[in-house]
């Protein structure tokens, strides 16, 4: 396979592009497709989104099945192909003449890309294909403009080089879902201590609805990001910045957010029971109707503004000394057993308290004069 990334363009390549097939040659290419499908593969669904693409002349078409092989002939209106985890697929064959978006995510068996690209293409996104050798023929200047490559370590050092990436200029704020979700799972499997600012950086990204459950996020860059209805259960996101973002109706049960700067964020409508808050700044946080139930806030500070917490709960919750708790749902106590550190009831959350009471304990949490953000009175008052 020729992988020379500034090999010349010839002739039978223009005629191959530009060459649009029938309709009819599509339809009976993704039909013959479907009858060869091998056992425990399934292509009918697959084939019959095809078949529709055709029909409607759609120009957006995404695979995410574990499909061995493409059709010959893909619809030649589409414009934007995604293949999503099709783990199955080692090659792609074709590829339509007008095609101006790739993507090709989490491919973990793909092991080339056996067609020239469209001289049309104007971004290639390739994450996580770590069996892929290269791209057949010439890769077209304009790639350098829009490019994302990560992960496919066996690629060809010439075209690696190519379609380097330059993350510190560009972040990844431009990728879409499927490919944003395949970094940020295959970043957080394999972290390592010489990893730098950029490879840590998901600001201004969009994880609407995503599933980051579980991952480990400690130290990442995600201020201005999108993580609304997304689902952050279990989640360590330690010494983070994550300011300015937008968790609106997030699930973020027994995720762990110590020593992270949230300041601004907006966690209205949000699940954070159990959520741990250890040394977190939480300075103007929204927390309007939020479900913090047995939330860890006790070492949690702010500075400048108060976190609001209208229609907030925070049944059994360790509250941070100091914040208002105007507006906030609060139950009665129940039974439940206390926490681990010192605290008091207050209604149904808990209030932390001194182990000692010493002269500097009393100055800081009753001196509201003094130290009028961490003042337990303030707190209690504020009911």
């Amino acid at each position: 396979m020729d992988v020379n990334p500034v090999r010349p363009v010839t002739a039978s390549r223009n005629t191959e592009e530009t060459t649009v097939p029938t309709a009819v040659s599509v339809r009976a290419a993704i039909e013959a497709w479907q009858n060869e499908t091998a056992p425990g593969e399934e292509r009918t669904m697959v084939a019959a989104r095809l078949l529709g693409c055709l029909e409607n002349a759609e120009s957006m078409m995404q695979i995410r099945a574990p499909v061995t092989t493409l059709p010959a002939l893909l619809p030649p209106s589409l414009i934007a192909l995604t293949l999503d985890g099709c783990t199955a697929l080692c090659d792609i064959s074709h590829l339509p003449a007008g095609l101006k978006f790739l993507s090709v995510v989490g491919c973990s068996s793909l092991e080339t890309v056996s067609t020239p690209l469209p001289e049309s293409i104007l971004g290639l996104f390739i994450c996580h294909c770590p069996l892929l050798t290269g791209i057949e023929g010439e890769l077209p200047p304009q790639l350098h403009q829009r490019v994302y490559v990560n992960g496919c370590t066996a690629l060809d050092e010439a075209q690696r080089a190519f379609l380097s990436f330059p993350a510190d200029k560009l972040s990844r704020k431009t990728l879409t879902a499927a490919e944003l979700m395949a970094d940020i799972r295959h970043f957080s499997a394999n972290r390592h201590e010489e990893e730098g600012e950029a490879a840590r950086n998901f600001s201004e990204c969009g994880f609407i609805c995503g599933d980051l459950h579980g991952l480990n996020l400690s130290k990442v860059n995600m201020s201005h990001s999108d993580f609304r209805r997304a689902n952050l259960t279990e989640v360590t996101l330690t010494h983070a910045a994550v300011k300015e973002s937008d968790f609106t109706s997030a699930t973020l049960t027994d995720a762990v957010l110590d020593f992270s700067n949230l300041n601004q964020s907006n966690f209205t409508g949000a699940t954070l029971t159990g959520v741990s808050m250890n040394g977190t700044s939480i300075d103007d946080v929204n927390f309007t109707d939020a479900n913090l139930e047995r939330a860890q806030m006790g070492g949690a500070s702010f500075y400048e503004s108060y976190p609001i917490v209208t229609g907030a709960r925070f049944k059994n919750a360790v509250l941070c000394p100091g914040m208002l708790l105007e507006g906030a749902v609060l139950g009665m106590a129940d039974n439940s057993p206390p926490p681990d550190i010192r605290c008091i009831r207050l209604a149904d959350a808990w209030l932390p308290v001194p182990e000692v009471w010493d002269q500097e304990a009393v100055t800081f949490l009753l001196d509201y004069e003094k130290y009028p953000d961490c003042c337990l009175l303030k707190t209690i008052d504020s009911m």
